[in-house]
């Protein structure tokens, strides 16, 4: 035999070792999960609290902006904050609807409301929401609950509507849910400008897909 004393206890050494270690990372590693468990469980129920504190019922009071020559129409689903704060359609600074409708129709954008106004008014475009009052945190689409819709027919029966575009996939599943059966009339969807969900600037994707708009 061998293994002499020094060695054995050499062998011992490193495999005291070994087994400390492993068990230091087997540890660790199961801290570790537990800690970011725990971290995901947390932002989940304080995003839920957010959610819930800010979450109220909000009446859509904004006119539907149209005349007689209308033959488009875009719905979206509900005012932002600050569009209700201002009065009118898509007044976030950084909401990219009007920036893109400009760049579809070539024109300067159009800043004050009343230029807002000219520019639908030329092109023959009408413009208001899909939802008449709902439960809403802020802005987010995601929160709306409890959904009343606005009369749609009204609006189509004082207009030359040809086309319906619903902005955002929240307001093109609410109009096919509760208001296609009403007006007879098929939506095509365009995507969201709103800043929650285009944070950058005008894109090609986007304004593609506007073009339909002008087509």
């Amino acid at each position: 035999n061998n293994n002499t004393p020094s060695t054995i206890s050499v062998n011992n050494s490193i495999t005291s070792n070994m087994i400390f270690l492993l068990f230091f990372i087997l540890t660790t590693s199961f801290i570790n999960l537990l800690y970011q468990k725990y971290v995901i469980f947390n932002i989940v129920i304080i995003y839920l609290e957010v959610i819930m504190m800010q979450k109220k019922k909000v009446y859509h009071e904004l006119e539907p902006y149209y005349n007689t020559n209308s033959k488009v129409l875009i719905l979206g689903s509900m005012p932002s904050v600050k569009s209700r704060e201002l009065k009118f359609y898509y007044m976030h600074p950084q909401n990219r609807f009007w920036k893109t409708l400009a760049k579809v129709y070539d024109e300067d954008l159009p800043k004050a409301i009343d230029d807002k106004k000219d520019f639908l008014k030329r092109h023959k475009i009408a413009l208001w929401d899909v939802i008449a009052s709902c439960n809403i945190a802020g802005s987010s689409d995601s929160s709306i609950s409890n959904v009343k819709v606005n009369n749609i027919n009204k609006l189509l029966k004082e207009t030359n509507v040809e086309k319906i575009f619903t902005l955002g996939r929240k307001a093109y599943n609410l109009y096919n849910k509760y208001l296609l059966s009403k007006t007879k009339k098929e939506a095509s969807y365009l995507p969201s400008t709103s800043p929650l969900y285009c944070p950058k600037g005008i894109d090609e994707k986007l304004y593609n897909e506007y073009l339909k708009i002008k087509d």
